[in-house]
């Protein structure tokens, strides 16, 4: 994915909806770094960091901490990923 800052909406995986109404999130990339943070959340706090990884399986881009975990043979469910597509950010 090409560097930058993009806006994308916030999906809880387990149940393939959003997660919250009409919350979304800020995602920036540089390099392989990824941080995101939530937006709209009111009182709450959301961020996360680490590696922005294309599963070589599905192709599915999903956040790691080490580069090796893009060779895994299934992404875990506890792993966020995005689809770019969609615009939107799933996770567990």
């Amino acid at each position: 994915m090409p560097d930058g800052t993009y806006k994308l909406e916030m999906w809880d995986y387990e149940y393939s909806q959003p997660m919250y109404f009409e919350k979304t999130c800020i995602v920036t990339i540089k390099g392989k770094s990824i941080k995101i943070v939530g937006t709209n959340l009111k009182d709450e706090e959301f961020t996360e960091s680490g590696l922005l990884l294309k599963h070589q399986k599905t192709g599915t881009w999903f956040i790691g901490q080490t580069e090796s975990e893009q060779y895994l043979k299934e992404i875990p469910f506890e792993y966020a990923w995005i689809d770019f597509k969609l615009k939107r950010y799933c996770y567990y």
